[in-house]
């Protein structure tokens, strides 16, 4: 096993950022996050890693009971790998790409979904909208309060968009992010701030 501890300004993104760098390094693709029922982990603020639907590792806050007992003060988030699961994941051989030629795009967009709607939903639906341009899709906040609606949440996802063939002008990318935006209208009924 390969553990993780994080004490300092960290939140749940962070963490699974960096697991998520470490398995970018190693070449292991088809990873997902699932929640997680970890009796030693916050329940709203954990999951578990899957590789090709496999298990292969938890991320999360400490529980506060076990926080409290530790007397820890900070919120504490750990991870737990399986490095069996790692190495046989992992490629024999790693495969770099040339770096890009062209510069890349970042656009924000506020996804209002109902709270059933969970962020994979909406990051396979961003990605399946147009391959050949998105580069990256990550979570950036959830946003819930009154401003929104009840039983609604607010993602703002950040999406990076390149091309390999040419420097992408705005009206490209905003033709994309429009796109993105019926795709998610359509398929989850979602609508923007």
């Amino acid at each position: 096993m390969i553990t993780g501890f994080f004490a300092l300004d960290a939140d749940f993104f962070l963490c699974k950022g960096l697991v998520e760098s470490m398995f970018d390094a190693l070449g292991i693709a088809c990873v997902s996050f699932v929640a997680a029922e970890e009796p030693l982990l916050h329940p709203t603020r954990s999951a578990r890693i899957m590789i090709a639907g496999k298990p292969a590792g938890i991320v999360g806050e400490i529980a506060p009971g076990i926080k409290n007992s530790l007397d820890l003060r900070e919120r504490s988030y750990i991870y737990e790998l399986d490095f069996e699961a790692l190495m046989q994941a992992a490629p024999k051989v790693l495969k770099y790409r040339q770096l890009p030629r062209y510069p890349a795009l970042s656009r924000h967009i506020a996804v209002v979904v109902g709270n059933e709607v969970s962020y994979e939903r909406v990051e396979q639906i961003i990605r399946s909208s147009d391959k050949d341009v998105i580069e990256n899709v990550s979570l950036l906040e959830v946003y819930k309060g009154e401003q929104i609606g009840e039983g609604r949440s607010a993602l703002t996802v950040s999406m990076v968009l390149r091309s390999e063939d040419k420097t992408l002008t705005d009206e490209e990318v905003n033709a994309v992010v429009g796109e993105v935006k019926a795709a998610l209208t359509r398929d989850l009924g979602a609508s923007f701030r």
